[in-house]
């Protein structure tokens, strides 16, 4: 039903609910090349997929504040309204699969959630990045600067405890 799209996040999720932690390890650097040449097409399904994995993971409260963020958030533009119409379309389904996690996993969540909600982009945002204002083609994201090298670790953990 995902299609494309944020089935990373219904999968982190899953795992998250057997137990399985996630972690934030600025040593780590993945980067991910994804072809922009279909972007603009898929961002519809994004912003319905998130509504998806909000409604069929998250307790009430917890979904309807990220719900209200996403619509917000959201540039609003044909894929918003887009996004909206599948996701509203789907809400059976969703529905008859909702099994909300438990309270404690839920509250992690929401603490990423707050400073999502603190970025926010003002409510009635046009502008898609993924778009340029004069034509509809998307626009080649600038390369990301390299990050600077960490700081050797110490090899003894008493010595590092964040390690």
């Amino acid at each position: 039903m995902f299609f494309m799209g944020g089935e990373e996040e219904t999968l982190s999720f899953k795992w998250a609910r057997t137990g399985w932690h996630m972690r934030y390890v600025p040593e780590v650097v993945m980067r991910h090349h994804p072809s922009v040449a279909n972007a603009p097409r898929m961002r519809a399904f994004g912003m319905r997929n998130t509504l998806w994995n909000a409604w069929l993971h998250r307790r009430f409260r917890s979904a309807a504040a990220w719900t209200l963020f996403i619509l917000a958030d959201s540039p609003k533009n044909r894929d918003w309204w887009r996004g909206v119409a599948m996701a509203v379309r789907g809400l059976p389904w969703v529905l008859r699969r909702r099994s909300p996690m438990d309270r404690a996993l839920d509250a992690q969540l929401s603490v990423l959630d707050r400073d999502r909600f603190a970025q926010r982009r003002p409510l009635f945002n046009r502008i898609d990045p993924l778009h340029r204002r004069s034509g509809g083609s998307p626009a080649a994201a600038p390369p990301a600067p390299p990050a600077a090298a960490p700081a050797a670790a110490a090899d003894d953990p008493a010595e590092n405890p964040a390690a």
